[in-house]
């Protein structure tokens, strides 16, 4: 949805981009000891489906703190 601004459940083109809050605990993805990856929420105004996608600027410091997903983070 993000990337070809249509619904993949509808098809509708009807489509919103939330930015969520800082302090937004549901959205918060721990990015570090004191940080957070930003997220954006993309919504079709069609049916309701939502995508939730991580900033591209905060995948990096994602990676460093996370790790791989064979178990080196935290």
């Amino acid at each position: 949805m993000k990337n070809t601004r249509r619904c993949p459940k509808c098809g509708g083109s009807d489509i919103i981009r939330g930015t969520t809050a800082v302090n937004g605990a549901y959205d918060k993805l721990q990015a570090g000891v004191f940080k957070a990856a930003r997220t954006d929420r993309w919504v079709c105004c069609g049916c309701g489906y939502c995508e939730l996608w991580v900033a591209q600027e905060s995948l990096e410091g994602l990676k460093e703190f996370w790790g791989s997903p064979e178990g080196d983070g935290p």
